[in-house]
Order: structure tokens, then C-alpha cells, then sequence
């Protein structure tokens, strides 16, 4: 769940949320017009990848956080699921993708959060993986 070899893996053992983008160096890659930093892949530059990142790894806040993989995402969409909110987000910047991220009741109520609400959110490098676009 934690270590998936393959993109098939990853997705089999769990949702994960899969984004095209394109490879930089041994650990960034590019999603429209945002670089993000990536755990150490082996994908060489410009090559189309997959990114894959789990709902519940995608980390909420209220400030702009000085990481490089922090940015503004509008909340469009909110389903309850329980023990916790599974939240869509969407960013032009990135293009026509949208993130699905998996918050604690606790961070809902704590942040706020609400559709139609702009939130700052991190995508953590050690959750970001790439995978040839060829196992998407």
C-alpha cells in the first residue's frame, strides 16, 4: 500500500489519484503549469508520466505554506463518507485535473472548509509518485 511497485499496484490496493504530467529531474515533474517535487523516480526529462498520489495524503491548511508543493485549490465538490470527507479540488494551474482528497471531520470543521472555498493544500514530495504514462 505504502511502497507500490507499479501504477496497477498502487491503484489495485486503494484510491489513488492518477495526473499526467511530464518528468523533470530524478524528482520533480511538471502538472500543467505547476513542478512539484517527487519522491526520487528514474523517468527521464519531458518523458509523459503518471502522477499518483492517495486522497488522504493531499494535506489541508488555511495559510499558503512556504513548501514547494503548496498551493490554492478550490473546493468544488464534498461527499461524506462517515469517518471522513472525501473533498475535490481544482486548481487552473494545473489543468483539467481534478484532486480528490480524503479530510478528518475534525480538519472540516476546523478549517472551515465548504464548497466554493478556497483552501491551501500541500501534496508532501514522500506521497508523490511517478510512473511511465504507458502503466496509466
Amino acid at each position: 500500500y505504502r511502497e507500490p511497485g507499479t501504477l496497477f499496484v498502487a491503484d489495485f490496493i486503494g484510491a489513488m489519484n492518477q495526473i499526467n504530467g511530464e518528468s523533470g529531474s530524478k524528482n520533480t515533474v511538471r502538472i500543467g503549469e505547476i513542478e512539484l517535487q517527487t519522491r526520487d523516480h528514474d523517468r527521464p526529462d519531458k518523458e509523459n508520466v503518471i502522477v499518483a498520489i492517495r486522497p488522504e495524503d493531499i494535506v489541508p491548511s488555511t495559510d499558503q505554506q512556504s513548501t514547494q508543493n503548496s498551493f490554492q485549490a478550490t473546493v468544488v465538490n464534498m461527499e461524506f463518507l462517515g469517518s471522513f470527507w472525501r473533498v475535490a479540488l481544482v486548481n487552473q494551474a494545473l489543468g483539467v485535473v481534478e484532486l480528490e482528497a480524503d479530510m478528518s471531520i475534525n480538519a472540516i470543521r476546523r478549517l472551515g472548509i465548504e464548497e466554493g472555498k478556497d483552501i491551501s493544500i500541500e501534496l508532501p514530495a514522500s506521497s508523490l509518485w511517478v510512473f511511465p504514462a504507458s502503466q496509466g
